[in-house]
């Protein structure tokens, strides 16, 4: 029983970290349109957006919260 629950435990990290890690999920490219008292560099430093940060790792509760 103790390994069938170390292995469910690893699998859920390996998912996890799977999960986080795709290529798939990960941000290209920002745009910012329509402000013109703060420049894009200030407005993303601001949402604390990383280049290539995967769009699952945004926390939406800190920006819409």
């Amino acid at each position: 029983m103790l390994t069938g629950i170390f292995t469910v435990t690893l699998l859920m990290i390996y998912g996890y970290l799977f999960r986080y890690q795709r290529f798939l999920f990960r941000i290209r490219e920002t745009s910012v349109r329509g402000c013109k008292e703060l420049t894009e560099k200030d407005i993303l430093n601001l949402a604390s957006i990383k280049p290539s940060q995967n769009i699952l790792a945004v926390n939406a509760e800190a920006y819409y919260g």
